[in-house]
């Protein structure tokens, strides 16, 4: 016979497969959108000599699923592309930058851009920032080169980021033409953040990345038009088609310049946002009830758990010298049994709806907590998903662990909320 609490864990289970439906119409929890097919492809010309390109990036060389859409290209040496991207020559601006779009020029955009990014990851500077070497997947884009019948797959000839490698960061696919004559280079830039439970980088979008290499070059002596071209690729996550164009000036005006630096402080977001929890949660714990204490405690190590694996590995990133190899899986191997047994641990001296309530709402405010710190607003809706099946496994996990005398060890919530959790677990690496 089902008991009284026993239903009302069902009640909440039913609810919040509801708001799994709900979560499928939200239009802020989305996926990318769709991207053209091979037969729908469009070509834009880059440079003076009616050479054309392909502008998206895809995984293989294939016109079919492309990944991302080409969003600044470079009129220049590729020698000095390369320099300027990787270091930080040049000047700090105080008013807003101009750049042109077609034949009017715009203040205000990058501007609010600028204002609205306060605390998260890397966020967009009014400094030039020096990118640095980074790895990820292939990519390829098409070029199809004046006087050639055919055209040519290239790869991407280098990758650059800015930020936290196991936070959020900014990733620059550079492609430069195989022929040397060319004077362009085409770059895929967006903003992602790492995943611990898939091991790998989510994209969030484009323009927060192109954004910011707008404000890199934007008033600098060796650059002469930051402007924007329409390339009719608008169709990937948050891309609108207007790709970001730089032409760099001769050498001899890049004699004399400044070197500028950046700073920002470590993890503050983290530190604010706990101050003001543990401030919150102070009242309802000063009752000095052992309950309370409980309710606090599996709330609390939640947080912990999925918040310390974020921090642990922006730390070890900055401040320890070891391979991420090496990081990776300490950490993921802490999340995918921490937060369980902390669930099943601190759930044991709670009623069975308690535990379900906190265990969900736990471990759901704590992944809230950990994309606002990642200035992230979006996600992808399989990665919203995930993320809330997860958060009923954890209930499930707290509610089983509470066990009636006659009852037997581990009774049938734990278990469920144990092969939920499981196969979720797995389930996103084979995907």
């Amino acid at each position: 016979m089902v008991s009284r609490t026993e239903r009302l864990v069902l009640v909440w289970l039913a609810g919040a497969l509801i708001v799994v439906a709900i979560a499928l119409s939200i239009p802020g929890v989305s996926s990318p959108l769709d991207a053209p097919s091979g037969e729908e492809r469009e070509f834009v010309e880059v440079g003076d000599d009616g050479t054309e390109i392909w502008p998206y990036v895809a995984a293989e060389p294939s016109f079919e699923n492309p990944r991302g859409s080409i969003n600044v290209v470079f009129y220049g040496d590729h020698v000095w592309v390369r320099f300027f991207l990787r270091t930080q020559v040049g000047t700090e601006f105080e008013d807003p930058p101009e750049f042109t779009v077609g034949n009017e020029t715009n203040e205000t955009e990058l501007e609010d851009e600028a204002a609205t990014n306060e605390t998260g990851g890397p966020i967009i500077n009014r400094t030039r920032v020096a990118w640095k070497d980074a790895y990820g997947a292939d990519r390829y884009t098409y070029v199809e080169f004046d006087g050639e019948e055919s055209g040519t797959w290239i790869p991407q000839s280098y990758q650059l980021h800015y930020g936290d490698y196991f936070g959020k960061q900014y990733h620059l696919r550079v492609f430069e033409p195989s022929e040397q004559r060319e004077n362009w280079t085409a770059v895929q830039a967006h903003s992602e953040h790492w995943d611990w439970f898939v091991l790998t980088h989510t994209v969030d979008g484009l323009e927060e990345a192109q954004v910011q290499v707008e404000l890199d070059f934007m008033e600098q002596p060796f650059v002469s038009e930051v402007g924007r071209e329409y390339y009719y690729n608008g169709n990937t996550y948050d891309a609108d088609g207007w790709t970001t164009v730089v032409r760099l000036t001769l050498v001899s005006s890049m004699l004399g310049l400044a070197t500028a630096s950046t700073s920002r402080r470590f993890l503050t977001a983290i530190a604010s946002v706990s101050r003001r929890f543990l401030a919150r949660m102070r009242h309802w714990a000063s009752e000095g009830t052992k309950r309370n204490h409980y309710r606090l405690a599996l709330f609390s190590a939640l947080l912990l758990v999925v918040l310390g694996v974020r921090a642990g590995g922006i730390v070890a990133e900055r401040f320890v010298p070891i391979h991420r190899f090496v990081v990776t899986p300490i950490l993921y191997s802490f999340l995918v049994v921490g937060v369980p047994l902390s669930a099943y641990t601190f759930g044991r001296r709670l009623r069975r709806t308690e535990g379900f309530l906190l265990g969900t709402v736990g471990f759901g405010t704590a992944v809230l907590l950990e994309y606002s710190y990642l200035n992230i607003a979006v996600l992808p809706i399989e990665v919203a998903l995930h993320r809330l099946v997860l958060a009923v496994a954890v209930g499930l996990l707290a509610a089983g662990a509470r066990r009636r005398h006659e009852g037997p060890r581990l009774n049938r919530y734990a278990v469920g909320g144990a092969l939920l959790w499981t196969a979720m677990v797995v389930l996103v690496q084979l995907v």
